[in-house]
C-alpha cells in the first residue's frame, strides 16, 4: 500500500491518501472526490491521564456528477468506515499528536484515509455505515 499526495492519481485497488481538510482527491476508478469538511479532536492529550483515549472525527464529503453526500468517520468511535459506491473509507493515521496546552489548528490536521474495495478485516457491528445516492 502507498500513500499519496492530493491530486495524485492511483491505481491499485487499496490506496491510503494523505490529506489534510479542503483537499479535494478524486477517488480512481470512480466518478467522484473525496474532501475532509470538518475535524473533530476529543483525544487525551499526550501528558494526561484520561478515561478515554478519545476520537478524531471527520466529516468526509463525497462529490461526483449524480451527486454530494457526506458522512462522519471515526477513529476510536462508530463508525469506524464508510461504505460508498462499493468502496470503504476509514482513517489510518491522524497528526499532529495531541499535546497538552498546544492548540491544534484545523489546518495543520493531516489525516491518512485508507480506500479499499474490502471491509476492513476488524470491523465489528455498528463500524460500517453505508451512505446511498438518494
Amino acid at each position: 500500500m502507498t500513500a499519496t499526495r492530493a491530486g495524485e492519481s492511483v491505481s491499485d485497488p487499496t490506496r491510503s491518501y494523505n490529506m489534510k481538510p479542503g483537499d479535494e482527491v478524486p477517488v480512481l476508478g470512480t466518478d467522484f472526490t473525496m474532501t475532509i469538511a470538518k475535524v473533530e479532536d476529543s483525544r487525551c492529550p499526550e501528558g494526561v491521564n484520561c478515561i478515554w483515549a478519545g476520537s478524531v472525527g471527520v466529516e468526509l464529503l463525497f462529490c461526483g456528477p449524480k451527486a454530494e453526500r457526506s458522512a462522519r468517520l471515526n477513529t476510536n468511535a462508530p463508525p469506524r468506515a464508510v461504505k460508498y459506491r462499493g468502496r470503504y473509507f476509514r482513517i489510518t493515521q491522524v497528526g499532529p499528536r495531541k499535546i497538552d496546552g498546544q492548540e491544534i489548528k484545523s489546518s495543520d490536521y493531516r489525516i491518512t484515509i485508507e480506500v479499499s474495495k474490502n471491509p476492513p478485516a476488524d470491523a465489528g457491528e455498528g463500524d460500517v455505515v453505508e451512505l446511498k445516492d438518494e
